[in-house]
């Protein structure tokens, strides 16, 4: 009742201020396919080819990892893919491999607290453009994974249980190039969706605040508008270790990416996780800013 009268009123908003929306749709449009899709599109594309293959495996390598972040034994993949594949992957092979019964339900909702991140396509393909630096985008990637393990290590309720992989895909060139045009389209329509929110948010008091809150609030609605307001901060090193916590905290529009493919599984442990993740990889960040511009 509450979330049908929440939207009854932003369509009576849409109706009163036509314009704002509309305008603000057509900047999301804009921003969807003359720079997030092309961006990411082939770094999607190869994640998607790469996801399959690495789903299958059982690697042992990951065995320490798997000791230290409590994953059962069998599932470090799961870590690896949410690492590569970037958001939703990672959650979506969790809840997958729950529904196979490969897993228990609070392993899986345990699972998400650290195995869902920021991928190297978001992380090079659209934030390369805007810090324009690669060695940048090495570190927040690095980043990334040092603070998803170091959450997985201090997160509560490990496992010891035995588990399995996921059993290998074959996935033909055709339709990995489907499954990346799903993927794309269903970003670009959320980049929509929220940039005419933004657009009411700007109109209202948005507008208003300095570059660093602008691109921090909107990066916590919708990830890419966000990273796209990196450009009006001043300071390398604050675009920077926001860049970073953004990537971390995914926002509002990850978390109900994230919803729609985790089925039963609560997520309050991945909340949890990605405030503590957020938190952990400044000082992360830090260290590595430090290195990288030493270089």
């Amino acid at each position: 009742m509450k979330s049908a009268i929440f939207y009854v009123l932003l369509f009576v908003y849409t109706l009163l201020d036509a314009q704002t929306v509309v305008s603000g749709s057509i900047e999301g449009v804009r921003l969807a396919v003359f720079a997030v899709v092309p961006s990411l599109f082939p770094f999607i594309f190869l994640s998607v080819m790469s996801s399959y293959g690495i789903s299958g495996l059982n690697i042992s390598m990951l065995r320490p990892v798997e000791k230290l972040c409590g994953i059962p034994r069998g599932c470090g993949n799961l870590l690896l893919l949410g690492l590569c594949g970037g958001y939703p992957v990672g959650a979506q092979c969790i809840s997958g491999a729950y529904k196979q019964g490969k897993k228990k339900k609070k392993d899986g909702e345990r699972l998400l607290g650290f195995c869902n991140n920021a991928g190297p396509s978001f992380i090079f393909g659209m934030v390369g453009g805007i810090l324009k630096d690669v060695r940048l985008c090495w570190a927040l990637w690095i980043g990334q994974i040092l603070s998803a393990v170091i959450v997985g290590a201090i997160l509560p309720g490990k496992s010891s249980i035995n588990g399995s992989a996921q059993p290998a895909k074959k996935l033909s060139v055709t339709t990995g190039l489907e499954s990346t045009i799903h993927i794309c389209s269903k970003i670009a329509a959320w980049i929509i969706v929220f940039r005419a929110l933004i657009s009411v948010a700007e109109k209202w008091f948005l507008s208003k605040l300095p570059a660093f809150w602008n691109a921090g609030i909107s990066g916590v609605l919708e990830l890419s508008n966000g990273c796209i307001r990196l450009q009006n901060i001043a300071s390398p090193l604050l675009r920077f270790l926001l860049c970073g916590m953004l990537l971390s905290l995914g926002g509002f529009c990850v978390y109900l990416q994230t919803k729609s493919v985790t089925g039963t599984l609560s997520l309050r442990r991945y909340i949890i996780g990605k405030v503590l993740q957020t938190v952990i990889l400044l000082p992360i960040l830090l260290v590595l800013w430090k290195i990288t511009v030493a270089f």
